[in-house]
């Protein structure tokens, strides 16, 4: 599968998987970043970018660093059929 780089709030930027597009309008997803250092919960969000659709997956951790959360997420949204 094809890599690119995220890059979140706070921490080094990774590179991991691309985002497959909307399984149900074809449009390109975007991954969206919430909590930094400072807050003890972070979560993304993976949102279809067409108005009309606006279809997420949105995981979140506790204690846990952004890369791994957006692993995670990209993975679920990479996995939906």
């Amino acid at each position: 599968m094809k890599q690119t780089i995220y890059r979140p709030h706070s921490g080094d930027n990774f590179q991991a998987d691309e985002l497959l597009p909307c399984p149900f309008c074809g449009f390109i997803p975007e991954l969206i970043f919430i909590g930094n250092d400072y807050s003890k919960k972070r979560s993304v969000d993976v949102k279809c970018t067409n108005i009309n659709c606006r279809v997420g997956v949105t995981v979140g951790g506790v204690h846990t660093g952004s890369k791994q959360v957006a692993l995670w997420a990209i993975g679920i949204w990479n996995k939906r059929v």
